[in-house]
């Protein structure tokens, strides 16, 4: 059943009746998708942060397990940062065989990585329980737990972390921005 959902999601999709890369938005969603793209690159200009539409595709397969088709790569004109936001969210177990409105996304995205830092902020104080069974999430938390402590600069000089775990690094960063628009909006 999931395949058929998944099936008719991406023919929408294809057809223009819908948007969104991993997930499935409505289409006056588009501009939000768009929003959210240049946030991210902006956000990794100020950070000096270098990330390719290759290494985008590259953080996505890695996350989801998910290769776009070639017909679908094509249709959306390439990859985009808002992309690493739909890997963080699949990362974070929210169901992709939806249809979504980008707002209501973000807030139970929001809502997830929340409980999710907070239990990895207890993680790191008592090791070993409570662990996470997905270990590609856990490491992010780790990672957006030491740089929610110690800056972003410090964590990628200081311990390499872009080197060692390409894909953690940069999701764990997304978490960070994603934040701190939902900090200002509260």
């Amino acid at each position: 059943m999931k395949a058929l959902q998944a099936g008719y999601l991406e023919t929408g999709k294809l057809l223009g009746r819908w948007c969104g890369h991993l997930y499935t938005f409505t289409p006056v969603c588009e501009y939000d998708l768009e929003f959210w793209d240049g946030y991210l690159r902006f956000m990794f200009d100020i950070h000096r942060i270098v990330i390719s539409q290759k290494e985008i595709e590259q953080i996505e397969r890695w996350a989801g397990e998910y290769s776009p088709s070639d017909l679908s790569k094509t249709l959306a004109d390439g990859s985009t940062a808002e992309e690493l936001i739909e890997a963080l969210a699949y990362l974070a177990g929210i169901d992709p065989y939806t249809v979504w409105t980008y707002s209501v996304f973000l807030k139970e995205l929001s809502k997830r990585l929340q409980d999710l830092g907070d239990r990895a902020m207890k993680l790191a104080i008592e090791p070993g329980k409570g662990e996470n069974d997905n270990r590609k999430m856990a490491a992010i938390a780790r990672i957006y737990t030491l740089f929610r402590k110690y800056g972003i600069e410090f964590g990628l000089k200081r311990y390499g972390l872009a080197r060692m775990y390409p894909g953690e690094t940069i999701l764990a960063i997304v978490w960070l921005f994603i934040e701190e628009v939902f900090a200002h909006e509260a």
